[in-house]
Protein backbone atom coordinates (compact mmCIF):
# COMPACT_ATOMS: atom_id res chain seq x y z
CA UNK A 1 0.00 0.00 0.00
CA UNK A 2 1.63 3.63 -0.98
CA UNK A 3 2.28 5.55 1.91
CA UNK A 4 1.50 9.55 2.40
CA UNK A 5 3.67 12.06 2.95
CA UNK A 6 2.24 11.98 6.52
CA UNK A 7 2.81 8.44 6.67
CA UNK A 8 6.73 8.70 6.18
CA UNK A 9 6.89 11.32 8.19
CA UNK A 10 5.20 9.61 11.29
CA UNK A 11 7.35 6.34 10.54
CA UNK A 12 10.40 8.38 10.46
CA UNK A 13 9.41 10.24 14.08
CA UNK A 14 8.99 6.86 15.70
CA UNK A 15 12.04 5.46 14.49
CA UNK A 16 13.72 8.32 16.09
CA UNK A 17 11.50 8.58 19.36
CA UNK A 18 14.51 7.62 21.53
CA UNK A 19 17.47 8.21 19.01
CA UNK A 20 18.67 7.18 15.58
CA UNK A 21 20.82 7.44 13.17
CA UNK A 22 20.13 7.99 9.56
CA UNK A 23 21.12 4.63 8.69
CA UNK A 24 18.48 2.79 10.78
CA UNK A 25 16.03 5.42 9.81
CA UNK A 26 15.92 4.57 6.17
CA UNK A 27 15.83 1.00 7.51
CA UNK A 28 13.24 1.83 9.95
CA UNK A 29 11.17 3.65 8.39
CA UNK A 30 11.96 1.65 4.46
CA UNK A 31 13.31 4.38 2.91
CA UNK A 32 16.12 4.99 0.34
CA UNK A 33 18.83 7.70 1.11
CA UNK A 34 18.01 10.25 -1.30
CA UNK A 35 14.33 10.17 -0.23
CA UNK A 36 15.13 10.33 3.42
CA UNK A 37 17.40 13.50 3.15
CA UNK A 38 14.27 15.61 2.06
CA UNK A 39 12.10 14.74 4.91
CA UNK A 40 14.61 14.96 7.55
CA UNK A 41 14.89 18.27 6.39
CA UNK A 42 11.54 18.89 6.17
CA UNK A 43 10.96 17.90 9.94
CA UNK A 44 14.08 19.40 11.20
CA UNK A 45 12.80 22.94 9.65
CA UNK A 46 9.48 22.47 11.05
CA UNK A 47 10.85 21.93 14.81
CA UNK A 48 9.72 17.80 15.27
CA UNK A 49 13.00 16.42 14.60
CA UNK A 50 16.49 17.31 16.04
CA UNK A 51 19.64 16.44 15.05
CA UNK A 52 23.06 16.07 17.16
CA UNK A 53 25.66 18.77 16.67
CA UNK A 54 27.50 16.32 14.33
CA UNK A 55 24.24 15.34 12.47
CA UNK A 56 24.68 11.42 12.81
CA UNK A 57 22.11 11.20 15.52
CA UNK A 58 18.56 12.41 15.02
CA UNK A 59 15.42 12.61 17.63
CA UNK A 60 12.02 13.11 17.95
CA UNK A 61 11.06 16.48 19.48
CA UNK A 62 8.15 17.19 21.72
CA UNK A 63 6.49 18.87 19.26
CA UNK A 64 7.15 15.82 16.83
CA UNK A 65 6.11 13.39 19.89
CA UNK A 66 2.99 15.94 19.79
CA UNK A 67 2.68 15.14 15.64
CA UNK A 68 2.64 11.53 16.28
CA UNK A 69 -0.27 11.28 18.98
CA UNK A 70 -2.13 13.56 16.56
CA UNK A 71 -1.57 10.90 13.93
CA UNK A 72 -2.40 8.43 16.06
CA UNK A 73 -5.89 9.95 17.04
CA UNK A 74 -6.26 10.42 12.82
CA UNK A 75 -5.28 6.93 12.15
CA UNK A 76 -7.09 4.88 14.96
CA UNK A 77 -10.53 5.33 13.67
CA UNK A 78 -9.79 4.13 10.24
CA UNK A 79 -7.58 1.14 11.42
CA UNK A 80 -10.98 0.12 13.50
CA UNK A 81 -13.03 -0.02 10.61
CA UNK A 82 -10.50 -1.32 8.46
CA UNK A 83 -10.74 -4.25 11.51
CA UNK A 84 -14.47 -4.61 11.32
CA UNK A 85 -14.14 -4.89 7.52
CA UNK A 86 -11.47 -7.83 7.78
CA UNK A 87 -13.71 -9.45 10.64
CA UNK A 88 -16.54 -9.24 7.72
CA UNK A 89 -13.99 -10.49 5.25
CA UNK A 90 -13.72 -13.62 6.91
CA UNK A 91 -17.29 -14.39 8.11
CA UNK A 92 -19.19 -13.75 4.64
CA UNK A 93 -16.23 -14.81 2.59
CA UNK A 94 -16.23 -12.28 0.24
CA UNK A 95 -13.79 -12.05 -2.78
CA UNK A 96 -10.19 -10.99 -3.02
CA UNK A 97 -11.26 -8.04 -5.40
CA UNK A 98 -13.81 -6.74 -3.00
CA UNK A 99 -11.52 -7.11 -0.08
CA UNK A 100 -8.74 -4.83 -2.38
CA UNK A 101 -11.61 -2.11 -3.18
CA UNK A 102 -12.23 -1.77 0.53
CA UNK A 103 -8.52 -1.17 1.70
CA UNK A 104 -8.32 1.23 -1.42
CA UNK A 105 -11.42 3.08 0.32
CA UNK A 106 -9.73 3.04 3.56
CA UNK A 107 -6.83 4.68 1.76
CA UNK A 108 -8.24 7.31 0.13
CA UNK A 109 -10.14 8.67 3.07
CA UNK A 110 -6.47 8.62 4.87
CA UNK A 111 -5.21 10.49 2.34
CA UNK A 112 -8.09 13.14 2.51
CA UNK A 113 -7.97 13.40 6.02
CA UNK A 114 -4.41 14.38 5.94
CA UNK A 115 -4.24 16.57 3.16
CA UNK A 116 -7.31 18.66 5.15
CA UNK A 117 -5.49 18.38 8.72
CA UNK A 118 -2.08 19.46 6.28
CA UNK A 119 -4.06 22.17 4.73
CA UNK A 120 -5.63 23.64 7.99
CA UNK A 121 -2.48 23.50 9.54
CA UNK A 122 -0.88 25.32 6.57
CA UNK A 123 -4.14 28.21 6.79
CA UNK A 124 -3.70 28.93 10.54
CA UNK A 125 0.07 29.39 10.12
CA UNK A 126 -0.67 31.86 6.92
CA UNK A 127 -2.83 33.65 8.83
CA UNK A 128 -1.26 33.88 12.62
CA UNK A 129 2.18 35.59 13.49
CA UNK A 130 4.31 32.72 16.11
CA UNK A 131 7.64 32.95 16.88
CA UNK A 132 9.87 30.11 18.47
CA UNK A 133 12.63 31.24 20.94
CA UNK A 134 15.33 28.95 21.81
CA UNK A 135 19.17 28.79 22.85
CA UNK A 136 17.92 31.31 25.51
CA UNK A 137 20.94 32.20 28.01
CA UNK A 138 22.73 34.65 30.36
CA UNK A 139 26.08 34.53 31.58
CA UNK A 140 28.20 36.79 33.61
CA UNK A 141 31.48 37.57 35.30
CA UNK A 142 33.35 40.24 36.90
CA UNK A 143 33.28 41.99 33.12
CA UNK A 144 30.05 42.00 32.61
CA UNK A 145 26.63 40.22 30.67
CA UNK A 146 26.16 38.39 27.59
CA UNK A 147 22.74 37.08 26.77
CA UNK A 148 21.84 35.22 23.38
CA UNK A 149 18.68 34.25 22.17
CA UNK A 150 17.46 32.07 18.70
CA UNK A 151 14.28 33.53 17.21
CA UNK A 152 12.91 31.53 14.34
CA UNK A 153 9.82 33.43 13.13
CA UNK A 154 7.50 29.90 12.48
CA UNK A 155 4.55 31.52 11.45
CA UNK A 156 2.79 32.79 7.87
CA UNK A 157 3.97 36.73 8.50
CA UNK A 158 7.13 38.53 7.72
CA UNK A 159 7.71 40.54 11.55
CA UNK A 160 10.09 43.18 12.74
CA UNK A 161 11.74 42.39 16.28
CA UNK A 162 10.86 45.82 17.71
CA UNK A 163 12.05 45.78 21.40
CA UNK A 164 14.64 43.11 23.22
CA UNK A 165 14.03 43.46 27.47
CA UNK A 166 15.83 40.80 30.25
CA UNK A 167 14.35 41.35 33.56
CA UNK A 168 12.41 44.05 32.45
CA UNK A 169 15.18 46.36 31.17
CA UNK A 170 15.41 47.42 27.56
CA UNK A 171 18.38 46.40 25.55
CA UNK A 172 19.61 49.52 23.65
CA UNK A 173 20.35 48.19 19.95
CA UNK A 174 24.00 48.98 19.81
CA UNK A 175 24.22 46.38 22.16
CA UNK A 176 22.95 43.95 19.79
CA UNK A 177 24.40 41.33 17.69
CA UNK A 178 22.51 39.64 15.67
CA UNK A 179 23.72 36.54 12.77
CA UNK A 180 20.57 36.51 10.26
CA UNK A 181 20.13 32.53 9.20
CA UNK A 182 20.47 32.12 5.67
CA UNK A 183 17.54 29.88 4.17
CA UNK A 184 17.16 26.16 4.23
CA UNK A 185 20.21 26.15 6.40
CA UNK A 186 19.93 24.29 10.05
CA UNK A 187 22.01 25.32 12.92
CA UNK A 188 21.53 23.15 16.11
CA UNK A 189 24.83 24.19 17.28
CA UNK A 190 24.79 26.07 20.85
CA UNK A 191 24.96 29.71 21.07
CA UNK A 192 28.11 29.48 23.08
CA UNK A 193 29.53 31.27 26.18
CA UNK A 194 30.95 34.56 25.07
CA UNK A 195 32.71 37.51 27.11
CA UNK A 196 31.44 40.63 26.84
CA UNK A 197 34.76 42.43 26.19
CA UNK A 198 34.64 40.29 22.66
CA UNK A 199 31.09 42.01 21.57
CA UNK A 200 32.50 45.41 20.16
CA UNK A 201 32.70 47.39 16.77
CA UNK A 202 30.27 47.23 13.87
CA UNK A 203 30.52 43.63 13.43
CA UNK A 204 32.12 40.46 15.34
CA UNK A 205 32.50 36.61 14.28
CA UNK A 206 31.55 34.39 16.66
CA UNK A 207 31.63 30.62 15.78
CA UNK A 208 32.62 31.32 12.77
CA UNK A 209 29.52 33.27 11.61
CA UNK A 210 29.41 36.86 11.58
CA UNK A 211 27.40 39.09 13.43
CA UNK A 212 26.18 42.48 12.92
CA UNK A 213 25.89 45.22 15.26
CA UNK A 214 21.96 46.77 15.39
CA UNK A 215 21.27 50.10 14.79
CA UNK A 216 16.94 49.63 14.55
CA UNK A 217 13.99 47.04 14.61
CA UNK A 218 15.75 43.75 12.52
CA UNK A 219 13.34 42.50 10.38
CA UNK A 220 12.56 38.62 9.93
CA UNK A 221 10.75 36.85 7.47
CA UNK A 222 8.42 34.31 7.45
CA UNK A 223 10.17 31.24 8.08
CA UNK A 224 13.64 32.71 8.84
CA UNK A 225 15.86 32.87 12.08
CA UNK A 226 18.17 34.77 13.85
CA UNK A 227 20.89 34.55 16.45
CA UNK A 228 21.53 37.19 18.88
CA UNK A 229 23.86 37.90 21.46
CA UNK A 230 23.14 41.14 23.47
CA UNK A 231 25.79 42.62 26.01
CA UNK A 232 25.45 44.05 29.03
CA UNK A 233 22.18 42.48 29.69
CA UNK A 234 19.19 43.48 31.64
CA UNK A 235 22.34 44.90 34.45
CA UNK A 236 22.84 41.62 35.36
CA UNK A 237 25.32 41.00 38.27
CA UNK A 238 27.71 38.94 39.37
CA UNK A 239 25.33 37.92 42.77
CA UNK A 240 22.19 37.04 40.31
CA UNK A 241 24.27 33.50 39.18
CA UNK A 242 21.68 31.29 39.60
CA UNK A 243 18.43 33.06 39.92
CA UNK A 244 15.85 32.97 37.14
CA UNK A 245 15.48 36.16 34.52
CA UNK A 246 13.17 36.02 31.30
CA UNK A 247 13.94 37.29 27.79
CA UNK A 248 11.40 39.06 26.41
CA UNK A 249 11.29 39.30 22.50
CA UNK A 250 8.26 42.02 21.26
CA UNK A 251 7.11 42.53 17.61
CA UNK A 252 4.69 45.28 16.67
CA UNK A 253 1.99 42.86 17.66
CA UNK A 254 2.84 40.55 20.59
CA UNK A 255 5.32 39.85 23.08
CA UNK A 256 7.11 36.64 23.43
CA UNK A 257 8.32 35.07 26.75
CA UNK A 258 11.50 32.70 28.03
CA UNK A 259 13.73 32.66 31.25
CA UNK A 260 16.67 31.31 31.78
CA UNK A 261 18.87 30.85 34.66
CA UNK A 262 22.17 33.23 34.73
CA UNK A 263 25.26 31.05 34.84
CA UNK A 264 28.54 31.74 35.38
CA UNK A 265 30.82 32.57 32.15
CA UNK A 266 34.24 31.71 34.46
CA UNK A 267 35.34 28.40 33.34
CA UNK A 268 36.74 27.19 36.20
Amino acid sequence: MRRSDLDICADILVAARSGAKKTHIVYRANLNFKLVRKYLRRLIENGLLRPSSEKKVYTTTDEGMDFLEQYRKLNTPLRKRAGLSHSIWQSRGLSNVVSTLIILVVTVLLATMATYYATNIAMTRTAMEELRLSQDNIWVNSTGSVATIKINNIGGKDIAIDKLTIRGTEADWPSVYYYRVPSDTVISDDLGVLNPSNLNGSSVTIGGYNYTRASDDIPLISGGGLLIYINGAGNIQMDDIGTTVGINVFTNNAQYITECNVRSATQQ
